[in-house]
């Protein structure tokens, strides 16, 4: 029977970050189902246009690119919604019912999936992650090679997402003076080293942060891959709302034992990627 099903849809928006998640999602699946193949859908949509990222570091079995961006169309889903037919929304509800759709945000949902399904829809961001998951993304982030004049594994790097952010009304950035009094904390302790912001807007993360009277911080231009991989090797690591930085502070608790900081609103977020690790400081 499994032979005649389609291959379950695994959905992803969101950059390198979310796409992480479904990746751990489709291995957990592969697990749990062995005789289901299973296929990651990338969309682009989104406030800003997203890449399929992890292609670049992952070997996808089955893939699909939907670009289906539209900076044009930014509408709310509570007005999406209302122009879906009560037909559609009663059928969508009834495919889900009997498992033929599925979200997997958290462990409960992820139970009661269905060997049956054949779509996959959420952030997937809430489930426990095993630890081998941990070790195979270090090993795929191993092989890429970054060339720097800065000693990565002495720097305190800080990763401050801006970006989308600036423009969302149901979103903000993290508090700047909060993350600026965590730099000038950690980077007192810890002088002297090298302290490196990276940022999807790093002009207005340096005004916006106005450490450089203090810490004379520096900037590197690199993707969303290889500042991963900086943020999870450095001395110490000081995050920001984003899923980048809670891989990169999984990586640091899992692999590396290194210490980081988070805001504290985002500890409930990662407690499935740090397992509570006192690695993970919290400041407010």
């Amino acid at each position: 029977m499994s032979l005649i099903l389609r291959p379950i849809r695994i959905h992803v928006w969101g950059g390198l970050g979310s796409q992480l998640f479904a990746y751990a999602l489709s291995l957990d699946l592969k697990s749990r189902f062995p005789s289901r193949r299973s296929t990651i859908v990338f969309h682009s949509s989104g406030v800003s246009r997203r890449l399929p990222e992890l292609l670049e570091i992952a070997n996808i079995d089955s893939f699909e690119v939907l670009d289906d961006y539209a900076h044009e169309e930014l509408v709310d889903d509570q007005s999406k919604k209302s122009r879906k037919s009560w037909l559609r929304q009663s059928l969508k509800a009834f495919l889900k019912y009997v498992g033929v759709l599925a979200t997997a945000n958290d462990d409960s949902q992820f139970r009661k999936v269905k060997w049956w399904v054949i779509s996959i829809r959420g952030h997937y961001s809430y489930r426990h992650i095993e630890q081998n998951f941990f070790l195979r993304l270090e090993t795929l982030l191993s092989e890429r090679k970054i060339k720097s004049a800065i000693d990565l594994q002495s720097a305190l790097a800080v990763h401050y997402r801006l970006g989308d952010l600036v423009n969302l009304v149901e979103k903000c950035p993290d508090d700047p003076e909060l993350v600026r009094r965590e730099i000038l904390h950690i980077y007192s302790r810890l002088t002297p080293i090298d302290c490196v912001v990276f940022s999807d807007s790093p002009d207005l993360a340096a005004q916006t942060l106005n450490i450089e009277k203090i810490v004379e911080p520096r900037s590197l231009e690199l993707n969303a891959i290889d500042t991963l991989i900086v943020c999870a090797k450095c001395r110490y690591f000081i995050g920001s709302s984003s899923k980048l930085s809670y891989w990169a502070v999984a990586l640091r608790c899992n692999v590396f034992k290194s210490p980081s900081s988070l805001p504290s609103q985002q500890k409930h977020l990662v407690h499935n990627l740090t397992r509570g690790s006192n690695l993970v400081s919290y400041f407010e």
